[in-house]
């Protein structure tokens, strides 16, 4: 039988918005874009591009189709005999070249044309014929998972800023994340309050007492130690950052400093000797001190182009090392401030504040995408992913204005996914900028852009959960990194932050049903004062427990159909803490001997949670208890 399936909607007006954005002459039948795209119009190839994306996605929802015979392609044009031959050349070389279409299609013939039956530039459509067909992926099935895949990625994770020092060696510049002062209490945070003068004092002072981020725990000399460690754990990845400062100390230079780019292959040369897959974040909350200084950060456009020089050279430099990227860490966290765009807006009213904010975030979106576009033509073997800060947000009753302000809190969170894994910016947020007089400076590529460039999968971070009440009044937690009603029904840890294992999967379930991409679990764990015991070990069962009720709930997600690809427990080996800059906020399973201060030798001590989670990696997670 033959049969067509298609994205509904009106490509048409997709292709009327692209064709605005690129000042290409008045469409009307969508004929015309395609013409300049026939004659090679470098802009016109962005239409292309976003328009064979979305065929891309449609692929993805089919799982197995038996007995093709044919598979045409394309995008009817009434009329038309044939698609525009410079069409056919690019879906044939896109089709037979996309991995995602090799695995998920059975071999067959691959051919690019036009239905005469179809409408006037229909939606991306698939036809095919074949004796038996499974349309969409993960219908009804017989079996179900028991647990954790083969291939599960367990591991650790780190930033460079909490975790290297060293903020001086072999050529390193200043970053944004090294002038920002510890906090004076665990449950404060000094993000977005950050001046010019605060900044110019911090460059002055060339210690780090004040700026404990400096010093981090010494990965950058002991990195061969903590790397043994890691591969006696037996973890499978590690997360790590890569200070952009190592690499292109002022972050405009056009020449990388080669001493930042060997250190990091010294790591991942040992890391591959020891079977650990690398999974680096590119942008770690922090960037080069002196984009702020002379441009404000992420709110000048021209920090697009700084990032991506940074990106392709890593990108080529450690093609066939690295396998899984990540762009921005927890890139909605950019609303609190300067510590994601290192952008200065101290003492401005909020509204204005978030006009700046929300402009810088465009920058990275934009830039994110460009990244997405480069790895993929650099090493099409490799993945790259969006990093999410996920608080999952319950309405404080069943209110419905309560269930409504949930619902606003939870879109303002998962805004920063949709624009990465869906390619564009939602509906819903037209409102709120329109509310706080936001106004995105976008340039006429920028959607095409972000359309053709979508993210290969979606990480994100799982700390806690919190409630939202569209009333004033609501009892606060005293978590330092996010404000929310408290839970009755939640305990919280020293910092306040609510411990909810279940909500681990229900944030997996929606972001799967919401997405359909491959999600993966970068950062889990728990910030607790360690103690090393009479008999000089340190106990912490405490953090056995936490990771253990959050492991299980993975394991039910995974069971519930949901697409997992990994796990890293944040802060592996005892670091700086982000948000206070304090040692005493401890997540590892291995202990760091170094006060707050600054004092103690920097010697590593296993926890009992090594040897927990040790057991746990060797059994694939069915070892628990």
């Amino acid at each position: 039988m033959e049969t067509s399936i298609g994205l509904h909607g009106s490509a048409v007006e997709m292709i009327k918005r692209i064709g605005t954005q690129l000042q290409l002459p008045e469409i009307d039948d969508g004929l015309t874009v395609f013409e300049h795209i026939n004659a090679g119009e470098p802009a016109a190839n962005e239409i292309f591009d976003a328009y064979a994306n979305q065929i891309a996605l449609l692929i993805q929802n089919i799982q197995a189709i038996t007995d093709i015979q044919r598979i045409v392609i394309g995008g009817g044009i009434s009329a038309q005999p044939i698609v525009a031959e410079r069409i056919r050349e690019k879906y044939l070389a896109f089709f037979n070249g996309n991995e995602l279409v090799k695995s998920t299609l059975t071999p067959a013939e691959i051919v690019a044309g036009n239905l005469p039956t179809m409408r006037t530039c229909s939606a991306p459509f698939i036809t095919y014929s074949c004796n038996s067909i499974r349309r969409y992926k993960n219908m009804y099935k017989s079996t179900i998972p028991t647990g954790f895949p083969e291939n599960f990625l367990w591991g650790g994770a780190t930033a460079a800023n909490q975790y290297e020092g060293a903020w001086q060696a072999d050529g390193k510049g200043i970053s944004t994340a090294e002038v920002v002062m510890k906090a004076e209490k665990r449950t404060e945070m000094n993000l977005g309050n950050i001046t010019l003068a605060d900044i110019e004092v911090a460059i002055a002072d060339a210690t780090d007492e004040n700026y404990p981020k400096r010093r981090g725990v010494d990965f950058y000399h002991r990195f061969e130690e903590d790397l043994a460690l890691m591969h006696e754990l037996g973890i499978k990845a590690f997360r790590l950052s890569l200070a952009w400062t190592r690499i292109f100390p002022n972050g405009d230079e056009t020449t990388p400093n080669e001493a930042g780019l060997a250190f990091y292959d010294k790591v991942f040369d040992k890391m591959a000797e020891y079977g650990i897959e690398p999974v680096v974040t590119l942008s770690h909350y922090e960037s080069p001190i002196h984009l702020t200084v002379t441009r404000n950060g992420w709110l000048d456009r021209a920090t697009i182009a700084d990032f991506n020089r940074f990106t392709e050279t890593v990108f080529k430099r450690y093609k066939g090392k690295v396998t899984y990227w990540l762009t921005f860490n927890e890139i909605n966290t950019g609303t609190f401030g300067f510590h994601e765009t290192g952008v200065v807006d101290a003492g401005l009213p909020f509204d204005e504040q978030l006009q700046l904010r929300y402009q810088a975030l465009h920058h990275q979106f934009v830039a994110s995408a460009i990244a997405t576009k480069q790895l993929h033509e650099i090493d099409p073997d490799a993945q790259i992913g969006s990093m999410l800060a996920r608080m999952q947000t319950y309405a404080a009753t069943p209110n419905p204005a309560d269930v409504q302000a949930a619902q606003l809190a939870d879109e303002l969170n998962l805004f920063f996914t949709d624009v990465q894994v869906r390619g564009e910016y939602p509906e819903y947020m037209n409102r709120y900028f329109a509310t706080h007089g936001i106004k995105i400076d976008m340039a006429a590529e920028d959607e095409a852009i972000l359309l053709a460039n979508p993210v290969d999968f979606l990480s994100f971070s799982y700390y806690m959960t919190t409630v939202t009440s569209a009333t004033d009044g609501e009892a606060e937690t005293l978590g330092n990194m996010a404000t929310g009603g408290r839970n009755p029904y939640l305990a919280a840890s020293d910092w306040g932050w609510q411990i909810d294992p279940v909500g681990l999967r229900i944030t997996l379930n929606e972001l799967w049903d919401r997405y359909r991409v491959p999600l993966f679990i970068v950062e889990n764990g728990l910030g607790a004062v360690d103690e090393i015991a009479a008999d000089g070990q340190i106990h912490d069962q405490y953090r056995i427990d936490y990771l253990r009720q959050h492991i299980e709930q993975m394991r039910e997600a995974i069971i519930d159909g949901v697409d997992l690809m990994g796990y890293t427990m944040w802060g592996i080996i005892d670091l700086v803490s982000f948000s206070t800059s304090e040692m005493s906020k401890r997540y590892g399973v291995v202990y760091v001997d170094q006060d707050d201060a600054g004092n103690g030798t920097l010697n590593r001590q296993k926890k009992d949670s090594f040897d927990w989670y040790q057991r746990v990696i060797a059994t694939n997670g069915t070892a628990l208890d």
